[in-house]
């Protein structure tokens, strides 16, 4: 499969013959989507760039194998950084113009059953499209912070319905995660940090999601409450001071 990179043009100094170099806009620093990408998207991004460089229509051969030599980088790394580039619309099929689902497909319901359509290159290679459950959608599109491969995401969240299959259905999973952002959100006094979404329902940070279904915010005192509060604290220093004597 071949990608060109999103608005090539804007890369592109010369309209009649290959760049030498491309331009690197500073405003790329005010991009939101760019910015929020991982750090591996982030760096892979200007060497696709320069690749796509070397012709004059911007397009360059997009096999993993191909990228991995010409990168001298692992597949892993490349596949790990190029699929949030994909997500985001950075890079297109350059034979359709548009976002392609470079991604395995991946198990859609708990019986892992793959629903997946599979569509023709110019080349003759495939390339999957996931077809993603409601429920996962439905989370994906609330949760603040869906960072990094959504198909990744995806992955970690059936495996969390397997897990917690005896005790938590989908609605809970929703309600779990929802909540985790929520009590991040309540703790912190600047700036909250919220965990990706495929990192909380990864196997590091799943362990957590049981105990935050039922999670409630911590509810606010009223005058009277912090009157008698202060009362209480008072007489016990009055009480501590007699009996230090």
């Amino acid at each position: 499969m071949e990608l060109v990179p999103k608005n090539w043009s804007e890369f592109q100094h010369y309209k009649d013959r290959m760049p030498p170099w491309i331009k690197l806009h500073k405003s790329l620093l005010d991009d939101r989507i760019y910015m929020t990408l991982p750090v591996d998207s982030k760096a892979l991004a200007p060497l696709l760039w320069l690749l796509a460089s070397e012709d004059k229509d911007g397009k360059f051969n997009a096999d993993l194998g191909e990228l991995s030599f010409r990168l001298r980088m692992p597949e892993s790394e490349i596949e790990k950084g190029l699929n949030p580039l994909l997500d985001k619309g950075f890079f297109l099929d350059a034979s359709t113009m548009q976002a392609p689902c470079y991604q395995d497909a991946v198990p859609e319901t708990e019986t892992e059953t793959e629903t997946e359509t599979e569509t023709e290159s110019k080349k003759g290679t495939s390339v999957k499209k996931i077809k993603y459950p409601d429920s996962f959608v439905e989370l994906y599109s609330d949760y603040p912070n869906t960072n990094g491969s959504k198909s990744q995401t995806l992955k970690n969240w059936e495996k969390t319905k397997k897990v917690y299959r005896e005790i938590m259905t989908e609605d809970q999973i929703y309600t779990a995660c929802m909540n985790s952002w929520k009590r991040q959100k309540a703790l912190s006094k600047t700036e909250p940090f919220y965990y990706q979404l495929s990192n909380l329902l990864g196997e590091k940070y799943r362990g957590d999601l049981p105990d935050l279904v039922n999670w409630e915010p911590a509810k606010e005192k009223t005058p009277d409450q912090n009157t008698t509060d202060r009362k209480k604290e008072a007489t016990r220093r009055l009480l501590g001071q007699q009996n230090g004597k």
